[in-house]
């Protein structure tokens, strides 16, 4: 197979890590690729860097905006796409040189191909996890067999860790919200909604950098705010899903635990403005006893100590996840 792979990267001030980026692109073992580059109002010299890489190497576009977020940064790149696949790539990561060939390989007729990442800590280089997906690729047969693939694959929601068939993205009209932060878990539950023709090739070819000022890293306020903001959209995505709604409902647990976390006063009562208006409640329905715990745990808290109530929602979730009752068995 020799089909054109269009390889998508926003680009936002990552002048120390384009470089390393950029030299992994362009040394794929796999050469028909183009790679889109957008650059998205960087101030520091990631445009000097990218002008550098687009002198020589001629697969190389380069569009630029005014800073919009990755969002509107990557519909761009998929509309200036000419590849019958397309990859996305954060600028500030780097992936293995027989990447895009493997997984151009491994997609075969399915419209997504999972693969596998590495994580480390910037500052250190130490591992943060040598296998960044609990996943592989019998559970997954079986798990989309049974008509599962929400519930097993919703948690994976990384647009790097995947190769799109774009035929599939158009179809189906799938692009990411602009404008807000958690982009890409809308991105993802429409394209698992949309389809169940997916595959995972074990092979860890993307190292995925930790580092505290990204935007994925960083925990802004803004950042859960417009993760909270975001909960309607997701649960009308599917409202007649079941798998869909508990994995929101679990979503926006972890967000209101970090809400508390952050111990802002003005966050949490936009959470519990946000909940009541969307009648995040409804989502308890026919749970286990647990995930109500935990909702109750936020929304009506029995001792006004923050961090008390963090850690029980912490052992809450361990015992969640030990007696694995993160999904349904229907729809």
């Amino acid at each position: 197979m020799n089909s054109l792979v269009s390889i998508i990267i926003p680009v936002y001030n990552v002048e120390e890590y384009l470089d390393e980026c950029l030299n992994s692109v362009i040394k794929q073992t796999y050469s028909n690729v183009e790679i889109i580059i957008i650059n998205d109002g960087s101030t520091d010299r990631s445009v000097d860097i990218i002008d550098k890489y687009k002198k020589k190497d001629n697969r190389i576009k380069v569009f630029s905006i005014s800073n919009s977020g990755q969002g509107k940064a990557r519909n761009i790149g998929i509309n200036n796409s000419l590849g019958e696949y397309i990859y996305f790539l954060d600028s500030d990561d780097f992936i293995e040189a027989q990447t895009i060939e493997i997984l151009v390989n491994s997609i075969s007729k399915n419209n997504i191909c999972i693969f596998n990442a590495v994580s480390f800590i910037h500052e250190s280089g130490k591992i943060v996890s040598s296998k960044y997906f609990e996943i592989n690729e019998e559970d997954l047969k079986k798990e989309i067999k049974i008509g599962n693939q929400i519930k097993y694959l919703a948690p994976w929601i990384s647009p790097w860790s995947k190769l799109y068939s774009k035929k599939f993205i158009q179809n189906n009209n799938i692009y990411f919200p602009e404008g807000i932060y958690g982009e890409d878990v809308e991105f993802w539950l429409r394209c698992i909604i949309s389809t169940n023709k997916i595959t995972y090739v074990d092979y860890y070819g993307y190292h995925r950098r930790y580092r505290s000022n990204s935007t994925m890293t960083g925990g802004s306020i803004k950042n859960l705010k417009d993760r909270i903001y975001s909960m309607d959209r997701l649960i009308n995505l599917d409202p007649f899903s079941k798998q869909l709604r508990l994995f929101v409902l679990q979503y926006l647990l972890d967000i209101w635990r970090q809400s508390y976390q952050k111990n802002d006063q003005e966050l949490i009562e936009y959470a519990k403005l946000k909940f009541s208006e969307y009648n995040a409640k409804s989502l308890c329905e026919n749970v286990n006893i647990l995930y109500k715990v935990r909702y109750i745990l936020f929304y009506k808290p029995i001792v006004n100590n923050r961090m008390l109530l963090v850690n029980i929602d912490k052992l809450l979730f361990k015992l969640i996840k030990f007696c694995n009752l993160f999904s349904f068995n229907d729809k």
